[in-house]
């Protein structure tokens, strides 16, 4: 299926643009992970370092897209590198937002968010409802062990 109906060109746009939101959210990433470390607050060991290991896995996946993508004149092979860069953007989100669960307070799951809209560009609802499936699924296993890791914490389900 073809981005906008335009075939390997409105791919390649697709990648590409979702390129430049990544560099912003490197940037952003690197600006955040700055702040913590800085911070007064403590927090475990692998906090920073883990942080600027996702991000750095991130920046190297966003150079090999920027630079496969333009030459890439094959549709398939176009969605073979989107599906990828998805799943890069996938696995480094919801590691960030475990890596931020040693604070119950703390509201870094939220960029969790960017995935279904992300799932939404690529592959329309059914994109976005997979996304939502594993960040739910992440997001229930995150809070029982924020739960269970401290106990000032109560993991509840709401119904709103």
């Amino acid at each position: 299926m073809s981005v906008n109906g335009n075939g390997a060109a409105g791919l390649r746009r697709l990648e590409l643009g979702l390129a430049r939101i990544r560099w912003f959210a490197i940037a952003f990433g690197l600006f955040q992970t700055w702040q913590v470390a800085m911070s007064p607050q403590p927090q475990p060991d692998y906090v920073v370092p883990g942080t600027l290991a996702l991000l750095a896995l991130l920046a190297a996946g966003n150079v090999a897209i920027v630079r496969l993508a333009p030459r890439t004149i094959d549709p398939r092979r176009l969605r073979g590198i989107g599906l990828g860069a998805f799943i890069l953007d996938a696995a480094v989100v919801v590691g960030v937002a475990w890596i931020y669960s040693y604070d119950p307070n703390d509201t870094t799951w939220v960029l969790m968010y960017v995935l279904p809209m992300e799932g939404a560009l690529r592959y329309q609802l059914r994109g976005a409802v997979a996304t939502i499936a594993l960040a739910l699924v992440s997001e229930l296993a995150r809070e029982a062990y924020v739960d269970a890791l401290s106990p000032r914490y109560e993991f509840m389900l709401s119904a709103a």
